[in-house]
């Protein structure tokens, strides 16, 4: 599981445009930038992919158990 790693920053001017690319809400969105939800990897590289298509999971979030 994968949790955001950072507290100040978020997609909130993306927010509506990320969440449909990314296929989530953009309330669960939210939580997710927010640090209250864990995702799967799968959703952690499509996030992360979203923001820039160079980067590496670990850009964004850190694993934890």
């Amino acid at each position: 599981m994968y949790v955001w790693k950072y507290k100040n920053l978020t997609l909130r001017k993306q927010k509506e445009e990320a969440s449909e690319a990314i296929g989530v809400t953009p309330q669960w969105l939210s939580r997710i930038c927010g640090r209250k939800e864990k995702i799967r990897k799968v959703l952690a590289y499509v996030i992360t992919k979203y923001i820039d298509e160079n980067a590496e999971i670990e850009d964004f979030f850190e694993r934890v158990e």
